[in-house]
This record gives structure tokens, C-alpha cells and sequence, in this order.
């Protein structure tokens, strides 16, 4: 019963340290009806799963973000943190090595992972982190699906420009024809980035359904 509490909680959006303290509390009732019934008539007695999902559903503010605002956590959210976790530590380094280490010859092999790193493994991260937080939540997949679109979009056709001893700094996006490049940036990098995102997701859900 109390694990069909916890699955029927999770899918009404609440929040999974809530839900995590509420079942830990009846737990602690269970025990203490324990001591002159066995389980299953404390368990009758603690009440059914409807009511007392009903009864933690009554109370404000127990229900998380992704499910008040899942456009916001699974679509937008994971968008805007790619943007900013590519801008700004390649923006440091410019700015850094610029400033005080121009001379030096390891930042150019920096700059060089940084950029790989944010074109071909920060957008798959991010879905993977977006995808996680769906599962643990018991979120739809629509809103996930959508970010994991717009992730895979922009990483695949980000282009990143640094020039660690001119001045040469930005970012931009373009798409090329497909099979232009093995892993370039084209649409099979896009594609490639999508199914990378959703298909550990897919297989993990499947078996999340199978076992509740």
C-alpha cells in the first residue's frame, strides 16, 4: 500500500522529499500499531491510499515545480542553463587568460576541450539532468521532449569563436546540409544529440511502469 502511495503522490506532482517524510512518518505509525496487530490490520487501520494521498494533496505548497510550471523545469530551464553554463566559463577564460596569462601556451588547449565539451557533451548533460528530474517526478514526457528539441537544436548547430590572443569572442548557430560532416554541425549532430537524450529515458521510464 504505501509504495502505491508513493507512486499515486509522485504522479499528482508532489514533491519527492515530501513524499520521501510523509511515508517515513507512517512508517513510524505502522510501527507503533504494530505492537498489538499484525501489518495488514495496521494497515487498514492507517487508512487507505486514496485517503491518505487525499490528505497530503489537501495541504499548500506540497506539490514541486514540475508540476505547477513543467514548461519551466523540463523545457525553458534546461535551455537557459545550457546557454549559461557554455557563456560563462568560456567567457572567464577569455577574459582571464587575456588579462593574465597571454604568454602561456595551456590555455589554448583549454580553450580547445572547453569548446568541444560545450558542442558535443554539455547538450546531452543537460538533457540527461532534465531527464532525471522528469523520471524522479513522475512528469508527462511532452514538456520533456520539448526541451530535449531545443537542446539538441542549439547544441547541434552551436559555433563557438575564441581567440585567446586577439580579440575575437562569440558565439553563433548554424545548421549545415545533412552529411556534411560525420559529427560537424549539421542535423546529424542534432539528431544525434535527441537520441542520445531520450533514448535512456525511454528505456528507463518502460521499466519504471513495469515495476509499479
Amino acid at each position: 500500500m504505501l509504495d502505491e502511495l508513493r507512486e499515486k503522490l509522485l504522479r499528482e506532482g508532489v514533491k519527492p522529499g515530501v513524499v520521501r517524510r510523509y511515508l517515513a512518518e507512517l512508517e513510524d505509525h505502522l510501527d507503533d500499531l504494530g505492537g498489538t496487530r499484525t501489518r495488514e490490520e495496521a494497515l487498514k487501520r492507517l487508512g487507505s491510499a486514496d485517503a491518505l494521498a487525499a490528505a497530503m494533496l489537501a495541504q499548500p505548497g506540497v506539490r514541486s515545480w514540475t508540476a505547477r510550471a513543467p514548461w519551466a523545469t523540463l523545457a525553458l530551464g534546461p535551455l537557459l542553463g545550457f546557454v549559461f553554463l557554455c557563456f560563462l566559463p568560456t567567457l572567464a577564460l577569455y577574459l582571464g587568460t587575456r588579462n593574465f596569462a597571454a604568454d602561456r601556451d595551456w590555455p589554448l588547449a583549454a580553450a580547445r576541450f572547453l569548446v568541444t565539451f560545450n558542442e558535443y557533451v554539455l547538450p546531452i548533460l543537460i538533457g540527461w539532468m532534465a531527464a532525471a528530474i522528469a523520471l524522479r517526478q513522475r512528469a508527462e514526457p511532452a514538456w520533456l521532449l520539448a526541451g530535449a528539441l531545443l537542446i539538441a537544436l542549439l547544441g547541434g548547430g552551436l559555433i563557438e569563436q575564441i581567440n585567446l590572443r586577439g580579440n575575437n569572442f562569440g558565439f553563433g548557430f548554424q545548421v549545415l546540409d545533412p552529411f556534411t560532416s560525420v559529427m560537424g554541425r549539421s542535423f546529424e549532430t542534432m539528431l544525434f544529440n535527441l537520441i542520445a537524450i531520450l533514448a535512456p529515458y525511454a528505456v528507463l521510464r518502460k521499466r519504471m511502469e513495469r515495476s509499479a
